[in-house]
């Protein structure tokens, strides 16, 4: 997907079991600073 110019594209880098936990959230699609919140969310909660 493209960006907004406000927001970045990010690429993450997950281990198997950050990945894991990210299967088991609702599905998000995003740019830059939403996106980085929402996955710090989710590990933040699991881990």
């Amino acid at each position: 997907m493209k960006c907004p110019s406000n927001k970045h594209e990010i690429t993450l880098w997950l281990n198997c079991e950050q990945f894991a936990l990210l299967q088991q959230a609702a599905q998000y699609v995003g740019c830059g600073n939403d996106l980085e919140r929402y996955i710090i969310g989710i590990l933040a909660d699991n881990c």
